[in-house]
């Protein structure tokens, strides 16, 4: 996923009083989200919320419990899905303070753990082991009416126990996040962008060549649509063709020429996307010949 912090939404379960200090069981639950794309054009309001999601973009999440005790602990889970695990809710800013709103969590069946680099997949049962260090993710889709607005997912509660003789402390934060229309110019040069990237990584490169003609015909001189299309390209294996595209891209990037790019009012992110593209550009002269 991106360099995102995750978010500590808020529960400590702490061992109980007859263990030592050197004992102390501590699993932390986070929310962090799953996928999220970072904005090539629309304007985030950061002082409002620190992600933006737009009408229609899938709202993936992940809630995660880190064992940071020095023993293997057990969760018991009230029922072999996530809602045996935690209770989630989502309120939408109102002008009267925060409404909760009807939503739903579609999780994967199957979550992974972590163990000191080591991933592994397992279902969800009725109890779920975690060793000592382990990270549990189990990511699934935030779905409800997405009407523009702000919007907090809370983790309401830790549904599961956890053994041997943990307590649990609860501690207050929520993750939040706008959504907003995709009617405005940048907003659609926006979502198509995250579309194409979306389907670049799931392997879907028909459906990537797709949107980024979309995104080329919305906005001739993307910077990241040219960049999206060399990826394609390179996925395709046609390297004299992504070596082009990356060369219009840093072209168009040097020139000014996107100047609706959020990176080119930053001179500091010029620099850095130029260095990128020029590291897959001598990768893509490296395959061409």
């Amino acid at each position: 996923m991106s360099t995102l912090t995750m978010l500590l939404i808020g529960f400590l379960l702490s061992a109980g009083n007859h263990r030592t200090s050197e004992q102390k069981v501590e699993v932390y639950v986070f929310l962090a989200p799953e996928d999220y794309i970072q904005p090539h054009y629309a304007t985030v309001d950061v002082s409002q919320a620190p992600y933006l999601f737009l009408e229609g973009e899938p709202i993936l999440m992940k809630v995660q419990l880190k064992n940071s005790s020095p023993l293997e602990v057990v969760l018991a889970t009230r029922s072999a899905d996530i809602d045996g695990l935690v209770s989630l809710a989502l309120y939408r800013s109102v002008a009267d303070g925060w409404r909760e709103v009807d939503r739903s969590y579609e999780a994967e069946e199957r979550a992974s753990v972590t163990v000191f680099s080591d991933e592994q997949t397992l279902s969800m049962g009725n109890q779920i082991r975690l060793p000592a260090g382990a990270l549990l993710s189990i990511t699934g889709r935030v779905r409800f009416a997405e009407l523009p607005g702000l919007y907090e997912l809370r983790l309401s509660s830790v549904t599961a126990s956890c053994e041997p003789d943990c307590r649990l402390i609860r501690q207050s934060s929520a993750f939040r996040f706008a959504v907003r229309s995709s009617q405005a110019h940048l907003d659609r040069v926006e979502i198509v962008a995250r579309q194409a990237r979306r389907a670049i990584a799931s392997g879907e490169t028909q459906e990537a060549q797709d949107r980024v003609a979309e995104l080329l015909a919305l906005h001739p001189n993307s910077v990241a649509g040219y960049q999206l299309s060399a990826e394609v390209s390179e996925k395709n294996e046609k390297w004299g063709k992504a070596e082009a595209e990356y060369r219009r891209a840093l072209a168009l990037l040097r020139g000014g020429q996107d100047p609706q790019l959020i990176d080119a009012r930053d001179p500091t992110l010029v620099q850095r996307r130029a260095l990128f593209l020029e590291r897959r550009l001598r990768h893509a002269v490296s395959k061409r010949r």
